[in-house]
This record gives C-alpha cells, sequence and structure tokens, in this order.
C-alpha cells in the first residue's frame, strides 16, 4: 500500500504533536502495565485508547503522520509506514484482506525488546483516500532475547 497524497483534514503541526503525546502516552501505558501486572509478552491497549489518537474516518494519511511523530519509520520499498497485516492464506473476499499495520520500537535492552503494534481496517471506498474503518489490534508486544 503507498501512501496517499491525499490532503491532511487536520493540521500537519497538530498531527505531529498529536503523535509527540501519543509516544508518551503508550510510553506510560507500559511502565504502569509492567508495573502493575509485571513481565507480559503483550499488552492490549484496547481500542479505545488507541480510538482517542485514530478515530473512524480518518485520513491513514494523517495516522501515518502521527505514527512517524511517534517514532515510526517508512520502509524503503514503499515509501509508507505501513505494512499489509491480513492471513495470506484467508480467501481474497476475506474481510482482513485490506488491514494495514504499524509499529513502533519503544524499548531495547542486551535482553528483551519491546514495541507498539496497531492494525487498520480501512473503509471499503471507492475513492482514493484511505480512511480507518477500525482497530483491528492496538497492543504493546515484549520479547525476550
Amino acid at each position: 500500500m503507498q501512501a496517499q497524497q491525499t490532503p491532511s483534514i487536520q493540521g500537519r503541526d497538530y498531527l505531529k504533536n498529536r503523535g509527540l503525546e501519543f509516544r508518551k502516552e503508550v510510553e506510560k501505558q507500559y511502565l504502569q502495565r509492567e508495573k502493575m501486572e509485571g513481565y507480559k509478552r503483550v499488552y492490549d491497549l484496547g481500542k479505545k485508547f488507541c480510538g482517542n489518537y485514530f478515530p473512524q474516518g480518518m485520513l491513514l494519511n494523517d495516522a501515518e503522520t502521527i505514527l512517524i511523530a511517534a517514532g515510526a519509520h517508512r520502509r524503503e520499498s514503499s515509501q509508507t509506514v505501513f505494512v499489509p497485516a491480513f492471513n495470506h492464506r484467508s480467501p481474497n473476499d476475506s474481510t482482513d484482506r485490506g488491514d494495514v499495520a504499524a509499529g513502533i520500537s519503544l524499548y531495547r535492552s542486551y535482553v528483551s525488546r519491546s514495541a507498539f503494534s496497531i492494525i487498520f481496517r480501512p473503509q471499503k471506498t471507492t475513492g482514493s483516500t484511505d480512511k480507518i474503518n477500525s482497530i483491528v489490534s492496538c497492543a504493546i508486544i515484549s520479547v525476550s532475547l
């Protein structure tokens, strides 16, 4: 999926500030949950948490701007932060066929790594503007090395 050059509904500075806020809030959630729940492989932040930053109907371009400000990196091959996030064995007409994911590296040490991951299901539209229909997953994933 290639980044669209659709004009943003929100101003870029506003979106960048939302990205910085989002990063701080994700890190805060991670540290709180790790302290309260102990070490877990997955901390589900919930769709409501992410929906505060990525509401239904938001342009994927705007979501990408927020994610980049929060620390996501564009892939060289596609020039977007999004990658396909569907089961490749599912039928072509499966509802998850258009799902896209993005991630943000949070913490890294010699023994573990943590990252934020989000999966969006875009709206099925006939136009060229991709918008968020729903959030499929919103979580922090920790891996021991």
